[in-house]
This record gives structure tokens, sequence and C-alpha cells, in this order.
């Protein structure tokens, strides 16, 4: 079977379970009046469930408190044309999200992982099939996994609706779960993604990856806990909404060494591209949104690295701020709150969001979409 006659109803099964929403009346395989049964005998499930003891990619993303914060009621409070935005999409969009019930506001979790990088210094054509990978998504309310399924085959192709069936009637059930086999023949001869759907204490849980860690995350009942690695995660915000960790094998900025010997501000950080260990990003939502990038370096010299990166972005951004004080305007209002020091080991930028900064961002898009938009800035000053 060609990849092309794959990808309609093997993306939208995929889609469609990751981003359904709730409604509260959906019904499950495993059990046809919407219950989950004696909870005593259903394991537990935990988005986090994913995450491996050794990983060289990992996130984690509490959507609901990002919704539920301060700033994110503020921000819905001064822009209700954001609300909107559901009802701009694309006709056939559209019309796939309101059959399924999909809310933006039902996504309360979301995970990553990938076991390794070491295989991207020879590229990223394709994932071995001893690496660990996996998405994992909870959304608030019962999902109708056959609803799903019906709208996949609809939208597939003869073809495409006879590989369908074979991936319902190969269904397993498996901790309380529904799994599902899905041929990626992208991914290499024979390989197939995993996908389980489970619903657990109101919620659902949606689950894909290669099979081993599926299984794993099913048969445990228990939270996961991120990767040690690096210890890039331990030394991001200690009170965060979201995160991404990523622990980089040896030699693999080397490649981009020359390009930045070559350009006059990387010209003096790109012998430290190779003896970075470690990024990690990590935010948090209250009634403002601060924003930390960490940048880990190692070897012998780390600390002596992280100080001299330090120096040469604030360097960079020395030149910056002169422009921000000639024309203050041009610049959103976070840059004044943009720091960049070196902490030990680790290169750290800190900033933060606030309203004012969406408000600035709101304005430069109507700019860029309507060119006679007047700017504030160009108004004529008042006469005496």
């Amino acid at each position: 079977m060609n990849i092309r006659d794959l990808i309609p109803f093997s993306s939208l099964l995929i889609a469609s379970l990751l981003f359904q929403g709730c409604g509260g009346k959906g019904t499950s395989e495993l059990n046809q009046d919407g219950k989950n049964g004696d909870k005593t005998s259903v394991k537990p499930i935990f988005v986090s469930g994913i995450f491996q003891k050794s990983a060289a990619i990992q996130a984690h993303l509490d959507l609901e408190t990002a919704n539920e914060s301060s700033f994110a009621k503020a921000i819905r409070e001064k822009f209700p044309e954001q609300q909107k935005q559901f009802e701009n999409l694309a006709l056939d969009t559209q019309e796939v999200f309101t059959a399924l019930g999909v809310k933006p506001e039902d996504f309360v979790e979301f995970a990553f992982v990938l076991g390794s990088l070491d295989f991207a210094n020879e590229g990223f054509d394709e994932l071995p099939e001893d690496v660990a990978f996996a998405v994992a998504f909870k959304v608030d309310g019962e999902v109708d996994i056959n609803k799903v399924l019906d709208l996949a085959a609809s939208e597939a192709n003869e073809e495409g609706q006879a590989e369908l069936q074979k991936v319902r009637d190969g269904k397993e059930e498996f901790e309380g779960a529904s799994l599902y086999k899905i041929p990626v023949p992208d991914m290499g001869e024979g390989r197939h993604l995993f996908v389980a759907h489970k619903i657990f204490d109101g919620a659902t849980y949606v689950l894909g990856g290669d099979e081993s860690t599926i299984r794993g995350a099913l048969a445990s009942g228990k939270a996961g806990k991120p990767s040690e690695g690096s210890g890039i995660q331990a030394r991001l915000l200690k009170e965060k909404i979201g995160w991404l960790a990523i622990d980089l094998p040896e030699g693999l900025l080397d490649q981009f060494k020359e390009d930045a010997a070559e350009n006059p501000f990387l010209k003096g950080v790109s012998n430290l591209l190779s003896q970075i260990q470690a990024i990690g990003l990590s935010g948090n939502i209250t009634d403002v949104f601060p924003l930390q990038l960490r940048i880990g370096f190692s070897g012998e010299t780390a600390n002596e690295s992280s100080t001299q990166a330090a120096a040469a972005v604030n360097g960079i951004l020395g030149f910056v701020r002169l422009g921000a004080l000639k024309n203050p305007d041009a610049f959103p209002p976070f840059f004044n709150s943009l720091t960049v020091t070196a902490e030990e080991s680790d290169v750290v930028a800190n900033v933060t969001f606030t309203l004012a900064d969406v408000e600035f961002a709101q304005n430069k898009a109507e700019e860029a979409l309507n060119p006679d938009f007047p700017d504030p800035s160009d108004a004529p000053a008042e006469s005496e």
C-alpha cells in the first residue's frame, strides 16, 4: 500500500483521537454505556506515564492551569475576537471539529518523549526501531472512539477504508484501553504506530508511539518521572506549567560551527557549540508569563564556557538596546525584562511577558494585514 493512500485515514484517525473535544456523552468500545465500570479493577492512567528512565527529548504541558490563569483570562477579556478563531477555520476542518465536538479548553494535559538523538548525527530521515517515542494527551470528558473511527472511514478512499478496517479488526484490549496498531511505511518496512484510547475517571487519554512505551504506560498505572539525564530539567523554573528538556549527543552541533564562525554575531561563540550538552525551556502563567531558556555546557571548562557565552550574548543585546533607545515603540515591552546570565555551567535567559506584549503583537498583526492601519507613534502632537 502506498503511503499516500494511508495518510488520509491514519492521520485523521490519530489527529481526531488527539484533538477530540469532550461532550460528556461519548462512549467507549470498552463499555458501551459510557461508564468506566468498577474503578477498583481498572488501573489509573497518566499522561506522564510515557516518560522513560533515559530520554533525549521530553516535554510536559499543563494546559488546564494555563487556560484558567489570570493571564489567559485577561487576554480573553481584552481580545474577545480570539474566542472566534474557531469560526474562521477552513470549512473542511471546521466540519470535522464540529462533528467531533472539539473545544480548545477540553485539552488539559500533554506530554512527549523521544528516547535518543544518537541517530541524528547521520540525519533525521528515519527513526530507528529501538528508539522509544510517544505523545500523550488528556481530554476533559469521555470521547466516543467509534465516532472517531467512523469519521476517519468516511474521509478515506476505498483502499484506505479497507486498511482502516484492518486496524479496527486488529484492535486489542489491554489494561482497560483500546489498543490500535497502525502501519506507517514511511518509518520503515513493517513499522507501526501504536495508539491507545482509554477512559478513566471521566477523562479520555490518548497515547501514541512505539509498542513498548505505550504498553508500559498502560501497564504501570503510575505517574511517570522525567529522566534525570544531564539534569537540565531539574534546573528549570521551580514553578512551571510547561517545560521542554533536550539532552544533545556529543558532536551533534559540530556541523553548525563553521557557519557560526562566518556570522559576525555568532563568531565569538562558534567554538562553544560543541560544548553544549543540554537545552531547557520552561514557563509559568499567573497574571504574567515568565519564560526561561537554559543552555547547559559540559566538560572541565563548562563554567568558563557559560560565562563566555553570556558575555557574547549580552554584547549583542547591548547593540540592540541602543536601537531600542532610539525607537522604543518598535520593540515589544518584554524586551525590557530580558536578562542573560551565567549560572555555573548554564547560560540562563529570563523574560516576562505581560498583557502589554499581547497588545503589541495584536497591533503589529493588524498593521501587517492592513498597511493603512494607523501607527500610534506616528500620530501628530497636539498643539498647545
